[in-house]
């Protein structure tokens, strides 16, 4: 180690060297010495010293005088980075510079993955028929294996607006162009959510229903819903009320008033209006979702402890608490009984109750039930470890 930090120092040396002997360097030190100089050396430098550290490490720890010809590397020598490993490292960038709490990183690129998937196998069927946007969603699929979502957004919204513009040129064939042209713009919505743009996801989501020529039920059920999605965490309540509203008739119509699939709808346009302060409006969405959810998952269903959980938020917000304790001790009732110990929404569960708890002055009992959550939160030996510290 010696060696290779004493050849990065020599090379330092040589390089500012030769910078001082130049006639323009007087200029170059004065620039250097503001801010704008000073970020700019900054860079400069990390990005130097990695190169020439990185390049000593690999150029082996022979004598000076050895020979250091550049020899040519076959054409595999350099490692092979497996395609999942190269999507997660973009998706962590993502998450980054969309300011995502560090510790909900794992969870959110436990669900990219699993997204991946279903993005890639939606980008199978768009069958293009045009060659031009037919070239662009091959190399979408490229772009979608190294998790290049981004460039893969490009092309694939890029191709949907060729089968649109075909479409519009042709007098046959033109359901089809606009049929794939709405399916490329939905999924163009969907890597857009996937990378937090919500805003540019909900047009993606409306240009699709808007372009697709009599798109099946499923498909206007699906992204109607979506959209309400993507236009609520986008921060417009109106849009996502008026989709989430359409989608619930639209389910309604083709699944009838009681499956299951209807009580997140009906969470979704409730949550809208609770966010809005609609605590009338909400509350028969709420119980609504509920009893839709006991009959047709079990009482003791994941969730019916979200319906639950939902129900008794509202209830809490309006100083109902004496109808929200049953709900929170149900919730958490059921979570006890079917989740490991410390499972996050059973460490929530606790909490949720000891925050009632806690509106109700049972503060003892508040206590209690916060005490249990944090000891979940404790992995094991760390608690002997703070006892000692305490002392």
């Amino acid at each position: 180690m010696e060696d290779v930090i004493g050849r990065v120092a020599a090379f330092a040396d040589e390089l500012l060297n030769e910078f001082l002997s130049q006639p323009w360097a007087e200029a170059a030190v004065a620039f250097l010495a503001t801010d704008d100089g000073m970020r700019l050396s900054a860079i400069v430098a990390v990005a130097l010293g990695l190169g020439v550290f990185a390049g000593a490490l690999t150029g082996g720890g022979g004598d000076a005088g050895a020979d250091k010809t550049a020899r040519p590397k076959p054409a595999d020598a350099g490692p092979k980075v497996d395609p999942k490993t190269a999507a997660l490292e973009a998706f962590a960038l993502v998450l980054v510079d969309k300011g995502q709490p560090a510790l909900a990183h794992a969870e959110l690129s436990r669900e990219f993955l699993e997204r991946l998937t279903d993005f890639k196998d939606k980008a199978l069927t768009l069958n293009c028929t045009d060659p031009m946007a037919a070239g662009m969603v091959t190399d979408a699929r490229a772009a979608l294996e190294r998790g290049e979502l981004r460039r893969a957004v490009n092309l694939i919204y890029g191709a949907g607006e060729r089968d649109i513009a075909v479409a519009a040129e042709k007098t046959e064939d033109v359901k089809k162009h606009r049929d794939t042209a709405a399916l490329a713009l939905a999924l163009t919505g969907d890597l857009e959510s996937a990378q937090f743009e919500f805003s540019s996801a909900a047009e993606c989501y409306r240009r699709a229903l808007d372009t697709g020529d009599g798109a099946e039920p499923g498909f206007i059920a699906e992204y109607t819903e979506k959209l309400g999605g993507a236009a609520f965490r986008a921060g417009d309540h109106a849009a996502a009320e008026a989709a989430f509203a359409e989608a619930l008739a639209a389910m309604e119509e083709t699944l009838g008033p009681n499956h299951a699939d209807l009580a997140l709808a009906l969470n979704n346009l409730a949550l809208v209006h609770y966010t809005q302060g609609r605590y009338d409006d909400a509350e028969p969405l709420y119980r609504r979702a509920l009893a839709i959810d006991e009959k047709a998952l079990g009482k003791d269903h994941a969730s019916v402890t979200t319906d639950l959980n939902n129900l008794g938020l509202l209830y809490k917000k309006q100083e109902r608490f004496k109808e929200a304790e049953p709900l929170f001790k149900r919730a958490l009732a059921i979570k006890e009984k079917t989740l490991d110990p410390g499972h996050p929404s059973l460490v929530n569960g606790f909490r949720n109750y000891a925050s009632l708890l806690r509106s109700m002055d049972r503060i003892k009992e508040a206590n209690a039930m916060e005490g249990r959550a944090q000891a979940m939160e404790t992995p094991p030996g760390e608690e002997n470890e703070a006892a000692q510290a305490a002392q």
